[in-house]
């Protein structure tokens, strides 16, 4: 299986989870907006599970196709037609 992300931030990414689902489970008083951290979490926790992040592929995947575009040595500039 494919995987873009390493362990060391699977691992930060499950204790965020955990911690966010945590934060409203101990919580004494009324939950209010805290009740869409659960629901947050689950980015985290899924990419964790995972290990693929849709959001580095992408950035990978621009990164990439802009470093293909030729440039104008001298100014940095995009080479058009």
């Amino acid at each position: 299986m494919y995987t873009n992300i390493s362990t060391s931030d699977k691992l930060f990414r499950l204790v965020v989870s955990l911690g966010l689902i945590l934060s409203v489970v101990s919580g004494t008083g009324p939950i209010g907006a805290m009740a869409y951290l659960p629901i947050i979490a689950l980015y985290p926790g899924l990419t964790a599970a995972t290990g693929w992040d849709p959001v580095i592929a992408l950035s990978k995947q621009l990164r990439e196709k802009s470093a293909a575009k030729p440039r104008n040595a001298r100014h940095g500039q995009l080479v058009t037609g």
